[in-house]
């Protein structure tokens, strides 16, 4: 799987430097500043019926593994997030958990079953 990220990406990952980006992007932490509080407020408030988040591999590769408790990123990794997949979630009494993870070269898993 580490053959689909770029050196930089990978490099990250290992350093934990977080801060790290490459010229004219962000960081992990710039994107986690955006997207956590995003999140956060959804869960808040939450819609009457289901939310969809359409978004770049790239954010949610980084950010599944902070806001879905049962989501690790060598889960990500493992498991690959390419073009078209579909992470399913649900609100639980210990936060949103992952109940269906979808790529697009697999019918996918119910991540209870998989990981239970």
């Amino acid at each position: 799987m580490f053959a689909k990220f770029s050196p930089i990406r990978i490099e990250t990952r290992r350093s934990k430097d977080w801060t790290a980006r490459i010229e004219g992007g962000e960081s992990f932490e710039d994107i986690r500043t955006r997207f956590i509080p995003f999140v956060e407020a959804l869960v808040a408030a939450p819609a009457p019926g289901p939310v969809l988040l359409l978004g770049h591999g790239g954010t949610f590769h980084c950010m599944l593994p902070i806001i879905l408790s049962n989501v690790t990123f060598d889960l990500v990794i493992e498991h690959g997030m390419g073009h078209t997949s579909v992470v399913i979630a649900e609100q639980r009494a210990h936060g949103l958990e992952c109940v269906q993870w979808r790529t697009p070269d697999s019918a996918g898993f119910a991540f209870d079953e998989m990981h239970g």
